[in-house]
């Protein structure tokens, strides 16, 4: 974690901040050892040793050891990809092979994981990015909140994230033999720290974040600002805790009325609730109270792959994690992580807990990630992430896939007419249209750039896909908006549609040709059309 004065044995930094919050939570204190040493084995042995008890931050992706016990990962940043302000969006990563690229020493392993095979100069975060600013490297990947906090230190302002890799590192704290037992208890304090203080930790050692430069006005990578702001394996040293034995019961019990924890029985029948947990969703625990857990609200995200997952993992006696959306009693919805662990009585599962930890900034963030600010659907970005799974999907499940692109037609002369802020209001009110046509859990609308949209969809039969692209065209035309440049007199769009049954398409650039080739046809042949 960040370090301010490593000379002095002084350990600063996200990861103290958190065990600072651990200590108010369950009264155990913790006792500093610095350890110098910069290569994983040294610090394995030290914990097989119990020359030290804790390690504050480590990958999670670290080699599985035996005498080693790692929490749940607390820690996430995305791996980002920086060049110069002046650059523009990122959107195919392959853009990278023939430039000159420097990242952190965590990126090569990654890119390898992604089957990316780019030469990357190993350097610090500062020489990264003032490499790109002074024209050095054309681009500098690594953790986007180590990005952050350098540019807090060292401000560079001719610098932009521009891209982001499918892939982010994860840290935990990782425990001794001896103090396996403090890993549940960690689990539970993170998720019982207040958001305000976590806002405020953010503040503290991420505050370099505003100081990158965004080409788009997607605020994406905030989703990382609870990353590790600076490798421990970097040359700074490792930093060990050491804590006392004495509290650590207490500590469990010490958490519990700060938790958002539900018990629930075999039956799935909820037999306790936490007060806090009653404060964050409006109910009163009478309300709750033998009733079952779905009164709480939906499934974990994932649907019912997710759910059976779910199921068949605490059956076997293990944990479960995820994500689950609580709905209040209001009618307002709460995102949250989730931990489910069976409740043991002897040998025998009794019941399960239940922890939720309030992730609605985090989701806040990811939203903004993956949205269209104007239109609220989905973005180019989230496009390409989605589009391969679609079609692998289709190809899994033997189903169709319809991939539908749109263009408003002479787009160009409505803004020239009637001015840009019109315009916008014209693409805000086609993005409601396509959100109120496709309500099914798989039916994706997507706002690719401009006056583009895209829409992706299964379907049973063809017809099926001809009557969509008609309502989609109808009701574009019953907006009845006025375009005196375009030929009916008021706003149209023009769609070109591409199927594939699941096994006729490689990969989603020839589904994606076949539908813009269809779309051009459209606009050639008269506009206010369908051609598939």
């Amino acid at each position: 974690m960040p370090v301010a004065d490593d000379e002095k044995q002084y350990f600063q930094g996200l990861a103290a901040d958190y065990l600072k919050e651990v200590t108010e939570l369950t009264g155990i204190t913790f006792e500093t050892t610095y350890f110098s040493a910069n290569n994983m084995r040294a610090a394995f042995d030290a914990l097989d040793s119990e020359m030290v008890d804790l390690i504050p931050s480590i990958k999670c992706t670290v080699p599985k050891v035996s005498t080693v016990h790692l929490s749940t990962p607390y820690l996430r940043t995305p791996i980002v990809v920086v060049m110069r302000a002046d650059a523009g969006t990122l959107d195919d990563i392959s853009r990278l092979d023939p430039m000159n690229v420097a990242g952190l020493l965590s990126v090569p392993p990654m890119l390898q994981a992604l089957g990316l095979h780019y030469r990357v100069q190993q350097v610090s975060p500062f020489e990264g990015l003032h490499g790109v600013a002074t024209g050095k490297f054309d681009a500098f990947l690594g953790e986007q909140a180590t990005i952050a906090h350098e540019l807090l230190q060292n401000p560079e302002t001719n610098v932009a994230i521009v891209g982001e890799l499918p892939s982010s590192s994860e840290f935990c704290i990782a425990a001794s033999s001896r103090m396996a037992e403090f890993i549940p208890i960690f689990d539970k304090a993170v998720a019982a720290i207040p958001q305000e203080k976590i806002a405020a930790i953010e503040r503290k050692w991420f505050g370099g974040q505003e100081a990158i430069k965004e080409p788009t006005a997607q605020k994406s990578w905030l989703a990382g600002l609870l990353g590790s702001a600076a490798l421990l394996l970097g040359g700074l040293g490792l930093f060990y805790y050491r804590r006392r034995l004495q509290g650590i019961r207490k500590g469990i019990a010490a958490l519990e009325p700060h938790l958002l924890c539900a018990h629930i029985d075999q039956n799935i029948t909820i037999t306790g609730v936490t007060e806090a947990l009653c404060k964050a969703t409006g109910y009163a625990e009478n309300d709750l109270m033998g009733k079952s857990l779905q009164v709480l609200g939906a499934p974990p995200v994932g649907g019912k792959a997710r759910l059976a997952q779910l199921l068949d993992t605490v059956e076997q006696g293990q944990t479960w994690e995820g994500e689950v959306k609580l709905s209040r009693k209001d009618g307002s919805e709460l995102w949250t992580d989730v931990i489910i662990s069976p409740s043991r009585r002897k040998n025998d599962t009794i019941g399960y807990s239940i922890i939720y930890q309030d992730a609605s900034r985090r989701k806040h963030y990811e939203t903004l990630a993956i949205r269209d600010e104007l239109t609220g659907l989905y973005n180019r970005r989230h496009f390409n992430s989605l589009a391969p799974d679609l079609l692998r999907k289709a190809a899994r499940d033997n189903r169709q896939l319809g991939l539908f692109l749109l263009d408003v037609d002479n787009f160009k002369k409505y803004n020239d007419t009637y001015g840009h802020p019109a315009g916008d209001d014209v693409l805000a009110a086609i993005g409601r249209t396509l959100k109120h046509l496709l309500k099914r859990d798989d039916d994706l609308s997507f706002r690719l750039g401009g006056e583009e949209f895209a829409m992706a969809a299964f379907f049973a039969t063809r017809e099926d896909v001809v009557a969509t692209a008609r309502k989609i065209l109808g009701s574009v035309k019953n907006l009845d908006i006025e375009h005196r440049s375009n030929p009916p007199g008021i706003v149209t769009v023009s769609l070109g549609v591409a199927l594939t049954s699941g096994s006729d398409d490689k990969n989603i650039d020839d589904l994606y040709k076949r539908a813009d080739n269809c779309l051009y046809k459209a606009k050639k042949t008269g506009r206010n059309k369908c051609v598939m």
